[in-house]
């Protein structure tokens, strides 16, 4: 779920409400092959719920409104606790898959680089 959720997070997870969901919303959800994710629901229609990644261009395979395991209410991350984000807009997702793709062709571009006058440490490091 990045950049809405950064990697390292913990999610705070609360039990689904009696309502259908709503598009928007962030759930934990078990997918069709077993595994977890959290993503953001798209619609919830004959018991069937579709959910897609932020930075995902795809959405998943729908799975049952069963599968889906409780509510994302907030996000901890360095010791805050937050709400979850609203929806990243188009264009908000297009720069960021851009900024994504490009940081794993061009590694050099996003290395720390040394202040001047710095001392190289053994090893190259």
């Amino acid at each position: 779920m990045e950049p809405t959720i950064p990697n390292a997070s913990l999610v705070h997870i609360v039990p689904l409400p009696a309502r259908p969901l709503e598009a928007g919303e962030v759930v934990l959800g078990q997918m069709i092959d077993g595994s977890y994710a959290v993503h953001r629901v798209l619609w919830e229609r004959d018991g069937r719920v579709a959910m897609q990644g932020d930075a995902i261009p795809r959405r998943d395979p729908d799975i049952r409104r069963e599968a889906v395991l409780g509510l994302a209410e907030a996000l901890e991350y360095r010791g805050r606790v937050v709400p979850i984000p609203a929806a990243p807009t188009a264009i908000h997702r297009h720069v960021s898959g851009f900024v994504r793709r490009w940081k794993r062709r061009l590694p050099w571009l996003t290395r720390a680089r040394r202040p001047p006058g710095a001392v190289a440490r053994a090893g190259g490091q």
